[in-house]
This record gives structure tokens, C-alpha cells and sequence, in this order.
């Protein structure tokens, strides 16, 4: 198996897939702006990246990424605070 180039090219794929997704957790986990305004910008940047990244199958993974999204992180008063946030906009 790991010799085999079509499962290097399925990892490959995959990591480009993760990676912005990555670099979020880094910034939630790390000490700067970790809090949830620059999540919401982090996330659309992350997001964007990802459909120049994958101009084929992004919608799929934006799904999976806007319904995980909706179920724990997104909050009215988080995007509030987003919208608020002078330093974004």
C-alpha cells in the first residue's frame, strides 16, 4: 500500500482538503484571537480556500463544513460580535 501512487494521490487529495481546516484549529487552540469573531472570518477564508483548492468537489465538503458549523459552533450572539468586530471589517 504505501508504495501504491493512487493511495499517495487520495492522501495528497485529502491534505489540501484539511489543511485550512487545520489551520483553524490552530488558531481556536492557540493564544491569538481565538475568540469567536475571527472564527467566523477564519472559517469564510478557510472555506474559500478550499473551493480554489477543489473547484470539483468543494460543495460537498461545504456541506459537511456548514452543517457541523449549524449544529455546535454558530450562535446569534457570535455572529453579532463578527459583524461588530472593526478590526474585520
Amino acid at each position: 500500500m504505501i508504495s501504491n501512487a493512487r493511495f499517495w494521490e487520495k492522501i495528497s487529495h485529502y491534505l489540501k482538503v484539511i489543511e485550512p481546516l487545520v489551520l483553524i484549529l490552530r488558531m481556536v487552540y492557540g493564544d491569538d484571537k481565538n475568540d469567536m469573531t475571527y472564527l467566523y472570518e477564519a472559517m469564510d477564508k478557510a472555506k474559500e480556500n478550499l473551493r480554489e483548492r477543489n473547484p470539483k468537489a468543494y460543495r460537498k465538503w461545504w456541506a459537511i463544513i456548514d452543517k457541523r458549523w449549524e449544529m455546535t459552533i454558530h450562535h446569534d450572539l457570535h455572529a453579532v460580535g463578527y459583524f461588530f468586530n472593526p478590526t474585520i471589517q
